[in-house]
């Protein structure tokens, strides 16, 4: 049976690692280290959060690491159908509050997580005392790939897959919700 959190920051484990409850569905999440700042990694792609780990060991001796796997990805649960991309906004407040997080935090975003890295901070400002983004894309990026995708099949990778969702999330009709 997986972990569970009880809600608040008293409560808090000083490291953790496992699934946590953000509504209805878990997310795999690791939090550790020490210090009084906190930094908050949001991968890029399909991206698990082990990816990390080389960096967190640089940083953890200094400040707290949250590292995690949106819903979908890795070891975290697949969303509700009804989930729109913007739902990975409120899910990371959720978890971060259930983790017993210190804000502000700073917000490291990568790849396609920079997308979701701008839109915390922008839904959330007060949460947020630093954002770095690595290899990010412009808005426009998914809009100019979609047009180069092959054509859908029944054997496609999984990764092709995801690609294909995550452009037609950008490009369709949830465009206007884009951090």
């Amino acid at each position: 049976m997986p972990p569970q959190l009880p809600s608040g920051a008293s409560s808090a484990p000083p490291e953790f690692h496992g699934l946590v409850d953000v509504g209805g569905y878990r997310l795999n999440a690791k939090l550790s280290g020490q210090g009084r700042t906190t930094v908050v990694f949001e991968s890029g792609g399909g991206s698990l959060l082990e990816g990390w780990a080389s960096v967190e060991a640089l940083i953890r001796p200094f400040a707290r690491v949250v590292t995690y796997e949106r819903a979908g990805v890795g070891n975290s649960d697949y969303p509700p159908s009804n989930y729109p991309g913007t739902s990975a906004t409120g899910a990371l407040r959720t978890l971060l509050l259930a983790l017993g997080v210190s804000f502000p935090i700073v917000l490291v975003g990568h790849s396609l997580g920079d997308f979701f890295a701008r839109g915390y901070a922008a839904h959330y400002p007060e949460d947020v005392a630093g954002l770095v983004l690595l290899d990010t894309r412009d808005a426009r990026f998914y809009e100019q790939l979609s047009p180069h995708l092959p054509p859908k099949t029944d054997t496609e990778s999984p990764g092709l897959a995801r690609l294909r969702a995550i452009t037609s999330f950008y490009v369709g009709g949830n465009s206007a919700n884009r951090p």
